[in-house]
């Protein structure tokens, strides 16, 4: 170990130097920019940027032990470039060779241009998801804003939900030819006329509420043996969930009581939590920025 590695913010800089090598071999390509000062206060103080949380989330776990970190100063790339989504949508995928992350229709954009590799481009949603794409991009456009919505339009969730059933089920997935759990959550509600992330984990996080919604347009999130961690489905008219259950490989609809018969835990996020979210967001253009910076 060299001397500067024996301070905090040196064994820190070391973490991130092995994040940075570990991402590079897992994605071809990556942005973790950070300087590491020790603080005076025993934290060590993080500055710079990374091209998505998640990489601010493997500094973390690496430094786990090793120091305690301030990342105040640290934010997610940015580079002000928006290009429209094509009416044909794009997909996004986790790496440039590798699993689906979401497939975004034409009203889903614009999304904003992180960087180039190779014959892919590095993009990120409205809804906060990054990720590679081969699709062509839409012309150049403005920022976008997100609109300011005051209240869901239930009648047009009960309308779109029927046509759902028996969508087969696919990870990453956000259409009828195949969708996840939380990307079926997302577009009944974006066919309310609300914005909600795209994982499960950052949906349950705009409201956790403990135990059973009852309400159409909550969203009901449960931990069982049969379902990937997490899984959710949405409330609709009759005391009914909607949900792409991974277990039964298609969109189905089943009381409530049958949907979390089998859960160990059961969390929910109100309508009305869902709404906040939207007055939160609006004109802003990055939905998982908006949540993430909200006062826990």
């Amino acid at each position: 170990m060299t001397p500067a590695e024996i301070t905090p913010a040196g064994r820190v800089a070391a973490a991130i130097a092995e994040v940075r090598r570990a991402a590079l071999a897992e994605f071809g390509w990556t942005h973790v920019e950070l300087v590491a000062t020790d603080g005076g206060d025993g934290r060590v103080r993080l500055r710079g940027a990374v091209a998505a949380r998640g990489l601010l989330e493997r500094v973390r776990r690496a430094c786990d032990g090793v120091a305690e970190l301030d990342t105040a100063e640290v934010g997610v790339l940015t580079t002000g470039r928006f290009a429209a989504v094509p009416p044909a949508g794009m997909t996004l995928q986790r790496h440039a060779s590798g699993p689906l992350a979401t497939e975004l229709d034409g009203g889903d954009g614009p999304v904003e241009v992180l960087a180039e590799h190779d014959d892919a481009v590095l993009v990120r949603a409205a809804d906060g998801t990054v990720g590679w794409t081969r699709d062509p991009l839409g012309a150049a456009v403005d920022p976008p804003r997100l609109p300011a919505r005051t209240e869901a339009d239930l009648a047009a969730l009960e309308r779109a939900w029927p046509a759902w059933i028996d969508a087969p089920y696919r990870l990453g997935g956000t259409r009828p030819h195949g969708v996840d759990c939380s990307g079926l959550v997302q577009r009944l509600l974006g066919a309310a006329g609300l914005r909600m992330p795209r994982h499960s984990s950052d949906q349950l996080a705009v409201g956790p509420h403990p135990g059973v919604g009852r309400d159409a347009g909550d969203v009901v999130a449960i931990w069982s043996a049969d379902e990937a961690p997490c899984h959710v489905g949405l409330v609709v008219a009759g005391d009914r969930v909607v949900q792409a259950s991974r277990s039964r490989s298609r969109v189905v609809v089943e009381p409530i009581a049958e949907f979390v018969a089998t859960a160990r835990r059961v969390a929910h996020v109100p309508l009305r939590a869902v709404l906040a979210l939207q007055r939160d967001a609006a004109g802003e253009h990055d939905l998982l920025a908006v949540l993430r910076g909200r006062p826990a």
